[in-house]
């Protein structure tokens, strides 16, 4: 019988019990924010359960009202300087890459929004299910951005032209159509969401339990070129090093306008 594992740390939380290790963004005041302490720690985690031979299958879900609101930007407006900015873009990357070239599947159990980096961390996983009235963006154009990175994530699982819409305009789009658009696998009520990531859960064990080469292979192959992903990828980097001249022009902006931002997301 497999032993409850519980760890806890100031913004995540995990459990692992028969084989099911859940990851819990544990930030809901500030909407589950993907802070650079808070990316380090997903990091960590990820490594650990990869390399967990007890762990089969590995889910991301968040506390309080919604899956994350993406990057802190009251942390971005602190950075002030290219290295740090670098830093956390190059940590996110780790984040997605951790995920896509782990050995283990991983589902994005979400609810609520799931806006910016919080999105391209949806798209990064293998699975995602959602509630019923869960909402999906990349909002960056509205405080004189471009989501480059999360760019890179979403459209592995979405068409150019539906996921140049969001990237131009920022709208969110709702549960059923990031389902018609590939985004997520599926959505239910939110009071069947559960026992239905849970049903999933049991049938991708079961599989496992007979696979003995384990998943990677598997998940490299529907990923075909993972170094895409890569921040040693030269096109990767230019579209950081562009992302991050964005950044460094928006958080002179008002302050008003980062704060209204915050409160849409």
């Amino acid at each position: 019988m497999s032993k409850q594992v519980e760890k806890s740390t100031s913004t995540v939380f995990y459990h692992s019990k028969f084989g099911i290790s859940r990851i819990v963004i544990k930030d809901p005041t500030n909407y589950n924010a993907l802070s650079l302490r808070t990316i380090e720690l997903l990091i960590k985690i990820l490594k650990s359960l990869n390399d967990d031979k007890k762990t089969k299958v590995i889910i991301i879900e968040g506390s309080g009202k919604g899956f994350s609101a993406g990057h802190d930007l009251k942390e971005i407006r602190s950075l002030k300087k290219k290295l740090k900015y670098n830093k956390l873009f190059n940590a996110c990357s780790k984040l997605m890459l951790e995920i896509v070239e782990g050995r283990k599947p991983v589902i994005a159990k979400v609810h609520g929004a799931a806006f910016a980096a919080g999105c391209q961390l949806v798209a990064s996983c293998d699975l995602a299910l959602s509630s019923d009235d869960a909402i999906f963006a990349t909002p960056g154009v509205n405080i004189g951005l471009f989501c480059s990175t999360p760019m890179v994530a979403v459209s592995r699982k979405v068409s150019r032209k539906r996921m140049m819409k969001m990237l131009l305009t920022g709208d969110s789009i709702d549960a059923k159509y990031a389902k018609e658009v590939g985004l997520i696998n599926d959505y239910y009520p939110i009071a069947k969401l559960e026992n239905e990531l849970k049903s999933l859960e049991t049938n991708i064990t079961e599989t496992i339990e007979v696979w003995p080469a384990g998943l990677t292979p598997a998940k490299w192959d529907v990923d075909g070129s993972a170094e895409w992903l890569s921040t040693d990828n030269p096109c990767i980097k230019i579209k950081a090093d562009h992302e991050i001249n964005r950044f460094l022009i928006a958080v002179d902006k008002s302050e008003e306008k980062l704060k209204c931002v915050s409160l849409k997301a």
